[in-house]
Order: structure tokens, then sequence, then C-alpha cells
């Protein structure tokens, strides 16, 4: 772990690259409009690479998991959107842990994220990993 001496933020990179401007959590929500145009780019391109190129380029989709920052229904939401696209899209869960300015979270318990691998086998999707303190989960259980 490296703090930076100026802003006091706290990085896993020694000496990482940023910028010491505080940027208040509301303030990236302001153009809610252009959020979702980037996330509809984000699925489209997705969708474009399975559909477009999946003999040729290897797609899998990383989806962090805290409950802190996101719902089991939102994981559940993701796992369908990701099926309706292709249910053979490799989806791989981190477990998203303490650091950088969310240091306050606790690391997702092995049982939560049996619980999150449930959900997204449940949605469809043939080939799920979650990653966890013990080790992966999965393809299978």
């Amino acid at each position: 772990m490296w703090t930076c001496n100026i802003c006091g933020r706290v990085f896993i990179k020694t000496k990482q690259p940023h910028s010491c401007k505080k940027v208040p959590f509301e303030s990236h929500f302001k153009n809610k409009e252009l959020a979702k145009k980037y996330l509809e780019t984000a699925w489209n391109a997705l969708k474009y690479l399975v559909d477009d190129h999946a003999e040729t380029v290897f797609v899998g989709v990383g989806i962090p998991y805290n409950k802190d920052l996101i719902s089991l229904e939102e994981i559940e939401k993701m796992g369908e959107k990701i099926r309706k696209i292709n249910e053979q899209v490799q989806v791989c869960v981190l477990d998203y842990r303490p650091a950088f300015r969310r240091m306050h979270i606790r690391r997702p318990e092995y049982e939560e994220m049996v619980n999150v691998w449930k959900i997204l086998n449940g949605t469809g999707l043939k080939t799920v990993i979650c990653q966890t303190i013990k080790g992966q989960i999965g393809p299978e259980l």
C-alpha cells in the first residue's frame, strides 16, 4: 500500500499516477443521460464481440461484487442480460475487497460468493466462476 503525501489517498501500487483533486461522489452522476449512454455502449460492445468475433477473440465478463456496492438483484439482472447475449459467455465474479477509497467495506464471505454463483447460474449462464477468500467457485459447485 502507498499513501500519497499530498492528498492522503491510499493506493495498492506505489506512486500510483493520480489527480489529487477530490471529486464529490454525487458529481459522478450529474449527467445521467451520458452515463446511460456509456452503459449501453458497454453492453453493445459485448454483444458485438460475442456475435461477430467469438471465433477469434476470447470474450469474458468480469463483475466486481461487494454487497456494499451492488445488490443481488443487480447481479441477477446482469446475468440475465449476459445470457440473452449468449449463455456461453464466461462470467467471473471478483470478491471486491477493501482497497483505495473503500477501505471501510468488508470482503465478501465465501457463503456470499456461493450465493452469487447460484444466482448467476440460475439465469442460465453456462460458465460462472467466483473468486473467493477460499479459492474459486465454479464452473461447477
